[in-house]
Order: structure tokens, then sequence, then C-alpha cells
């Protein structure tokens, strides 16, 4: 089995199960308690749905960003505990994909 985190209809990041599981998990504490209501939308396919994947396809440029900064954080923690991660493919694919998107940076 595999996951996937959506970024648009033509763009996402495929992961292995294992690596789908440990990224989202990582990235979901790194909203900000303001920012429930985002997290609990982008993650409701996983935590409702039991699928796998999380979708930032609808999400306006603020909540979008909101996702690219808690993966960010993630990512920078990754980089902190476990500086060669078997994980860091995926992690620098991941951080493309949503850097490239054109709500990157806007809101």
């Amino acid at each position: 089995m595999a996951g996937a985190i959506l970024v648009t209809e033509k763009n996402g990041v495929s992961l292995s199960s294992i690596d789908f599981d440990y990224i989202i998990e990582k990235i979901r504490p790194n909203f900000n308690d303001s920012e429930k209501d985002v997290r609990e939308e982008i993650y409701s396919p996983v935590d409702d749905g039991g699928m796998s994947f999380i979708s930032l396809v609808e999400q306006c440029a603020e909540r979008f960003n909101a996702f690219v900064r808690a993966a960010s954080i993630a990512y920078e923690n990754e980089i902190k505990e476990q500086p060669f991660s078997a994980r860091r493919n995926s992690w620098d694919e991941l951080l493309t994909a949503l850097r490239s998107d054109p709500r990157y940076g806007k809101s």
C-alpha cells in the first residue's frame, strides 16, 4: 500500500505507507492552536475516512500555507533529530511540490 499528499489535481507526492504515516504525523503537531480547523479538514480523509491520502487541492492560500509552515517545521525538526534520515528524499519531494504551487507564500 501507499499514501499520497495531493497538492493539486495534477501534482502530488506518492509515498510508501510507512513514509506517509510517519511524515503526516510529524507535520500534524506543528499547526498553530488557531489552525485546528485547518488541520482537521486536511487530515479528515485519514482521520474520518481511513484513507491513505490528504489533500490540499481545495485549500485557499492561507490554509495551504498553514500546512506548508507545519511541514517546514517538521522537516527542520527531522533534520536536527536524524541528519541522514532515510526519509530525506520523501521530505525533499514534498517540500519541492509545496513550494512550486502558486499558493505558496500568498495569503
